[in-house]
């Protein structure tokens, strides 16, 4: 942590530096990351700035202003309402609303496979300690707490899911539509997130791509869910 918890904008800063140290491509600290966002702002985004402002925005001193916040998050992916002001925009929660009715599709579907497949499900009630559970289950007599995520396609046979931090506490399943009422159930794996998966913020993203050998995680296979009470237990 390179900011006081007195600076004028501790906040910011420490959303910022939980970006940084986040970000796979950066380097290490004291090892050029403040030469390294002002490089990469410049070469991506025509954003000039110079490393002691970059440095001022890690400490908490200075916030960026307008295209430089919105180059930043774009530089990390993640929601500029949230890294300026640590929750999401309304213009971002008014585009994701139809994203949110198709994620909470996606649950709905998988509940209602799980209880075809002899299982029992439960929503979550209002106010959840575990905001990140989609489903409470009883498969096979053992309980599990699953998160459930819509692929988004982001190229030909490859789509993103972005999964909670919390994924080592949950069973993860990936849902792709393959076609009008065609679905695939990935199980995506908590070894598979923590080595191919990028946090962005709230959520980890993890892509997993079509091949002609199956879906790939990585260098890794994904299972295809077929049978809930045998598919589930390598997740523990």
């Amino acid at each position: 942590m390179s900011f006081k918890k007195e600076a004028p904008h501790a906040a910011f800063a420490r959303r910022l530096n939980q970006v940084l140290d986040e970000c796979r491509d950066l380097p290490g600290f004291n090892q050029g990351r403040y030469t390294w966002v002002r490089d990469q702002l410049a070469t991506k985004f025509g954003v000039e700035v110079t490393r002691e402002t970059v440095r001022k925005w890690v400490s908490g001193e200075t916030v960026p202003r307008n295209e430089k916040l919105r180059a930043l998050a774009k530089l990390f992916d993640v929601d500029e309402g949230w890294l300026a002001f640590g929750v999401q925009s309304d213009v971002t929660a008014q585009l994701a609303s139809d994203r949110i009715l198709a994620d909470s599709g996606a649950v709905s579907l998988v509940a209602g496979l799980i209880q075809m497949d002899g299982g029992t499900c439960a929503l979550p009630e209002t106010g959840d300690k575990n905001a990140w559970v989609d489903l409470y289950t009883i498969i096979g007599r053992r309980q599990r707490m699953i998160a459930v995520r819509l692929g988004s396609e982001v190229a030909s046979g490859k789509f993103k899911f972005s999964v909670p931090n919390e994924f080592e506490l949950c069973v993860n399943i990936g849902v792709v539509r393959t076609d009008f009422a065609c679905f695939e159930l990935l199980l995506l794996g908590h070894d598979q997130i923590r080595s191919y998966g990028e946090r962005r913020g709230p959520h980890v993203d993890v892509t997993a791509t079509k091949r002609d050998k199956g879906w790939m995680i990585g260098r890794t296979q994904v299972r295809v869910i077929t049978n809930f009470n045998r598919d589930l237990t390598v997740e523990g």
